[in-house]
């Protein structure tokens, strides 16, 4: 079983606008700049500034550029992008800070340049109801290969008490727990083991792979490839919790706004599988 994290808010409303109604194509001749202004004076009217949706392009170059991504614009104007290709039980992954993200209003002036700068090609498709640029391909001069083809498409519109922030690791990486939290409990699994291994500078009894048994939710073995002492010391003791336990971890360093959060959940049920914070590594499995 997996999950999207499209559409998913925290008691916030969406409006998911699928596909395209009626669209209008332009070429570089005189209908070009007509249909571009049409089209902006639609998605001006619209009022639409609080919006996600996803971008992909062919170009001339590197294979991750080519990726689709969820681009997320806020009323301030700042944007970010993650990859939308990742597994949908990983944490997002931001793209590169040299990946160009646009917002509609970039995708708008980037055919606005190429109408008064006459380039060699324009094809340029919008969406009827919003005007926003749905596909479009460039091609600036024909004598190199320089094109610039991309889709725009799931636009979402964002309720305005939802403004995406620089905080949108943190936001994400709430979002996951929940689903992860969600799908364990749906499991209903009680009795298991797992292993459980904890990476930091410090001795080594603190790092040795553990094997940890649980019955009806309580922890009620422990073993360890080294052995452990008859009296394990406390702070030892303290790492090892159960899967609920390891879920109130991770929330615990969201609620207190971490430096960094990125955890990995198993995607049939839900468990972590890895949890990093800061400077702190744990793995599960």
């Amino acid at each position: 079983m997996k999950f999207s994290s499209c559409g998913v808010t925290t008691g916030t409303a969406l409006v998911v606008l699928f596909g395209l109604l009626n669209p209008a194509t332009a070429a570089i001749d005189d209908d070009a700049r007509p249909l571009l202004d049409a089209a902006k004076r639609l998605w001006e009217s619209s009022g639409v500034d609080n919006y996600e949706y996803t971008f992909e392009q062919e170009c001339e170059c590197l294979s991750d550029y080519e990726r689709p991504v969820k681009v997320r614009v806020n009323p301030d104007g700042n944007k970010w992008g993650e990859f939308a290709d990742v597994s949908e039980m990983s944490p997002a992954v931001l793209v590169p800070d040299d990946f160009e993200v646009f917002s509609i209003d970039d995708l708008f002036a980037k055919i606005e340049t190429s109408i008064n700068e006459n380039y060699h090609a324009l094809t340029v498709t919008y969406d009827a109801k919003y005007g926003y640029p749905t596909s479009l391909l460039i091609d600036e001069d024909e004598t190199i290969r320089d094109e610039f083809s991309a889709t725009a498409s799931f636009l979402v519109i964002v309720d305005d008490t939802d403004n995406f922030g620089p905080d949108i690791e943190i936001k994400n990486a709430q979002i996951y727990l929940a689903k992860a939290m969600t799908l364990w409990e749906s499991s209903g699994v009680v009795n298991y083991d797992f292993q459980y291994e904890h990476d930091c500078f410090c001795e080594e009894i603190y790092n040795a792979p553990k094997l940890v048994s649980v019955r009806n939710n309580q922890i009620v073995d422990v073993q360890s490839e080294l052995g452990l002492p008859d009296e394990i010391p406390q702070d030892v003791m303290d790492q090892i919790m159960d899967v609920d336990g390891l879920f109130d971890k991770i929330q615990d360093a969201i609620d207190n706004e971490a430096s960094e959060v990125t955890c990995t959940y198993d995607e049939k049920y839900g468990y972590p599988t890895s949890i990093f914070f800061g400077q702190r590594f744990y793995s599960y499995r």
